[in-house]
């Protein structure tokens, strides 16, 4: 969420990027993904986070709820040592991109820490941290989560 809002305050337009307290049950109406990325008040994508095993279940749970709030889409997020059934997702995917024009992507969370840190560009350090702590905070995110995020945050560069 941090990456991610740094990344949309580079664009034109307003922008707001919303990351929703972590093992919520997604009650709440205005709540799409675990991330919901809006530029000029519309959703623009979603994000899912899913740091353990996960099934074509629950990746079709989070397209269906992106589908409902207005969104084209999504991008799931996967811890590092999650399992799932990539080729049973990969013809979900291409389905999806087919007949409901929606866009699914899969990405492990160093590709996508290592992918937003590189499209954002050079800024200081600093604004990154803050950025860090101000999205944990609104996540409510467990000690354990917060060293982690750290951990990846470090791998990818940003010490």
């Amino acid at each position: 969420g941090s990456l991610m809002g740094i990344y949309m305050d580079s664009f034109e337009g307003d922008s707001k990027v919303t990351v929703h307290p972590v093992n919520q049950s997604g009650a709440s109406s205005r709540e799409i993904s675990d991330i919901d990325v809006y530029l000029g008040g519309e959703i623009y994508y979603a994000i899912e986070v899913k740091d353990k095993n996960f099934t074509l279940s629950d990746i079709a749970h989070a397209v269906k709820k992106a589908q409902k709030g207005g969104c084209a889409s999504l991008i799931f997020v996967h811890g590092e040592t999650a399992t799932f059934d990539a080729e049973g997702i990969k013809g979900y995917r291409e389905n999806l991109a087919t007949s409901e024009s929606f866009n699914l992507q899969i990405v492990s969370v160093n590709s996508y820490t290592t992918m937003i840190v590189a499209l954002v560009g050079v800024i200081d350090k600093s604004v990154f941290w803050r950025e860090l702590s101000k999205y944990a905070a609104s996540a409510k995110v467990k000690d354990a989560t917060s060293t982690h995020m750290l951990a990846t945050a470090k791998s990818c560069g940003w010490s």
